[in-house]
């Protein structure tokens, strides 16, 4: 009463082989069969994809108290665990998430580089934006290797219209404010120059080096609160990993297996091709060609999205006769609502409503029965069982 979800296989054969296997696939209603072209080999959306998920999964993993061991899984379990979630959903939030924390900590980064420039300039009590040119004088701030701070110091002494105060000294060196009437301008850059004062310019702050600390590191503090609320989200997918793992696993085989058959496609002895099989009888498939040929190798494709998978319906004994019907006038695609249920009780009473005669009613069930004794073909019954039921 639904229809069928189909999956896409790949087979790898030994020429020689080509006639059975084809026959077995008809046997277990393999449609679409067509050979595998070089140009669908392309793995790059696959690779891409498997890229985005270990990046997830390693994200999700950096942000954890204690990191989880990977856990060794069967086929089935890797098939479980895709299925208990919406892999590409988590994904999408697992990336929103971590562009937002990349962007958050550069932002801070940025921050913490300004607090560290400042620092050296915390105890100047003249504010930042004075640093520059007055009518009469010009306001320097630069650093002065610790080592020529004496040497620099007697020089500016000297000069009766220039003045400096020592701020601090780091490893960086001696971090000075130098104030010089304009007149003297001149020989005070000289002198600079000469003890290798390297000039600071602090364009974008205004307040003293205390104050824009201040505000810089109350900044800081909300940023990282907001990325601690991001590593708290992160944390809440740690359940969701065991399906990324076992996603990006099944998505590492199945390029390989699209590698394998790329390598395939360039012998003289071997064939590669695709199709379509309802997904129950994947593994029975599998199993029989593998059980029944040495040199074949049954593979699932993943579904590319020009993909146009074919439908297959699955009706009660008692409906699926109608199934030839709904064909008549189109099957539904993927995502519809299989109508042949509908269609079959209405169609019988119209039938039988346009026949109009019992007598030709009792000829096309003796013609029905007789013709499935006599015929095997699996089409032909379903004709024959839709005649018996409307006669």
């Amino acid at each position: 009463m639904a229809v069928v979800p189909m999956k896409k296989v790949g087979i790898i054969g030994y020429k020689p082989d080509w006639n059975a296997i084809v026959e077995a696939l008809q046997q277990e209603s393999v449609v679409h069969v067509e050979p595998i072209n070089p140009p669908d080999m392309d793995v790059s959306d696959l690779e891409t994809k498997l890229s985005r998920l270990d990046s997830a999964a390693k994200f999700v993993v950096e942000n954890l108290e204690r990191k989880p061991p990977k856990p060794i899984l069967s086929p089935k379990q890797v098939e479980n665990l895709i299925k208990k979630c919406d892999i590409d959903k988590i994904l999408s939030e697992l990336e929103k998430l971590k562009d937002e924390r990349d962007k958050l900590s550069s932002e801070a980064n940025r921050i913490k580089s300004k607090i560290e420039t400042l620092y050296p300039w915390k105890s100047c009590p003249l504010p930042l934006k004075d640093i520059g040119e007055t009518n009469y004088t010009r306001i320097i701030a630069g650093t002065v290797p610790q080592r020529r701070l004496n040497e620099l110091a007697e020089k500016l002494e000297e000069n009766e219209l220039a003045y400096f105060n020592l701020v601090s000294i780091t490893h960086e060196g001696a971090h000075l404010i130098v104030v010089f009437h304009k007149d003297t301008a001149k020989d005070v850059e000289q002198i600079l120059t000469r003890y290798e004062f390297a000039r600071w310019e602090p364009r974008e702050f205004v307040d003293t080096a205390a104050n824009e600390i201040k505000k810089l590191e109350q900044k800081f503090s909300e940023l990282e609160q907001k990325l601690s609320k991001i590593t708290s989200s992160v944390r809440g997918y740690g359940d969701f990993l065991p399906s990324l793992w076992a996603a990006a696993d099944s998505l590492e085989q199945t390029i390989a297996q699209y590698n394998a058959l790329s390598t395939a496609l360039k012998t003289d002895m071997t064939f590669a091709i695709q199709g379509w099989v309802p997904k129950q009888r994947f593994e029975r498939l599998k199993r029989k060609l593998e059980a029944t040929f040495e040199t074949v190798e049954v593979l699932e494709l993943p579904v590319l999205p020009e993909d146009d998978p074919p439908v297959a319906l699955k009706n009660p004994r008692l409906i699926e006769p109608f199934e030839l019907v709904t064909n008549l006038y189109g099957r539904p695609v993927k995502g519809m609502v299989d109508p042949t249920p509908f269609i079959a009780p209405f169609f019988a009473i119209y039938f039988a409503l346009c026949l109009t005669d019992a007598g030709y009613g009792l000829i096309l069930t003796l013609i029905a029965l007789l013709g499935l004794k006599k015929f095997k073909a699996p089409g032909t019954r379903k004709f024959l069982r839709m005649i018996l039921y409307v006669g």
